[in-house]
């Protein structure tokens, strides 16, 4: 469910390419189309359906980016037709109930900072609890500083530290805010296409938290090249970096698979929908057609990609 997450560099890539107006229009959104596909396949639904939040978003807080992130939700569908058409054909309405966000902005400051054992205890919200790994972000102390530094503060100073990465503060601010408490419970609620998968908006948290790592950590080569001959610096670098992976190995050690195989419960509750039978000829034949568009569909992406590739123009 959560190995999409190492696609989110090349998903950030692509959008600050885009930002920059290095990437054609046509190239922008088949570039994001097919980071959409490969987390789809690999399963990644939460993190798909929060991706496409982020670029409409984007879209919205940013209009000339319209028209490629339209494009890209088109192909994207397209590419994940052969997941997307047989859910939708075999969803079965069933009760689903927002739990919470963030309960306090407390608890996410503890998410970023402190480690906790696996547990089955729960943090309750207004409507619903969690557990502590819905809401973990662990960086550390030092993390979290170079974070709100490099990737907040030094963002707004004069001194020129190369990007502004502009067109990413009101996307990267709604997130944390339908991360925090029940702000998406208004969105999530409403009609909308796979808006009522997220139940659990903490890990919203993940994309502004990505995004900041990574113009923290251009800001951060900036000045070290600004300021090359301070060595104290860079000793005072090498040792936060030093004792942030000591942080991180422990965090690790605490959440590897043996430490939460411990803690957890020998059989946790399922509730198991049966959406067809081996005897369902026309979900069968459903799957077939749509695997079929699929394959049509990625045929028709790698042509394309290889036209604008060979162009290098915006088209």
């Amino acid at each position: 469910m959560w190995g999409g997450y190492f696609f989110l560099p090349w998903f950030f890539l692509i959008l600050i390419k885009m930002s920059e107006r290095e990437n054609s229009t046509s190239a922008g959104a088949l570039d994001l189309a097919i980071v959409l596909f490969l987390i789809m396949m690999q399963g990644s639904l939460h993190l798909f359906v929060q991706c496409l939040l982020y670029l409409a978003l984007f879209a919205v807080f940013r209009p000339r980016h319209l028209r490629v992130i339209a494009s890209a939700f088109i192909a994207t569908g397209i590419l994940n037709f052969y997941r997307l058409f047989p859910a939708v054909i075999s969803f079965r309405e069933h009760d689903l109930y927002f739990q919470s966000g963030y309960p306090t902005i407390r608890d996410m400051f503890d998410a970023f900072t402190m480690i906790k054992y696996p547990s089955i205890d729960m943090i309750g919200g207004l409507t619903g609890a969690l557990y502590w790994w819905d809401l973990d972000v662990f960086v550390g102390v030092i993390g979290l500083m170079f974070i709100i530094y490099f990737g907040i503060y030094r963002a707004f100073t004069a001194e020129n530290l190369g990007p502004r990465f502009a067109d990413f503060d009101l996307p990267n601010f709604a997130m944390a805010l339908f991360a925090t408490s029940h702000f998406f419970s208004w969105i999530g609620n409403l009609p909308l296409p796979l808006a009522s998968v997220e139940r659990v908006p903490s890990r919203f948290l993940i994309f502004p938290m990505v995004a900041l790592l990574i113009f923290s950590s251009v800001r951060l080569d900036r000045t070290f090249r600004k300021w090359p001959g301070i060595r104290a610096l860079h000793f005072l670098a090498i040792c936060g970096l030093i004792q942030t992976y000591f942080e991180l190995v422990t965090h690790m050690r605490y959440w590897n698979v043996q430490s939460i195989n411990s803690t957890l419960p020998a059989i946790l509750p399922l509730n198991v929908a049966v959406i067809s039978m081996p005897s369902d000829e026309f979900y069968i034949a459903s799957v077939k057609v749509s695997v079929l568009v699929s394959v049509v569909g990625l045929t028709v992406w790698a042509v394309l990609r290889l036209m604008v590739r060979h162009r290098g123009t915006d088209h």
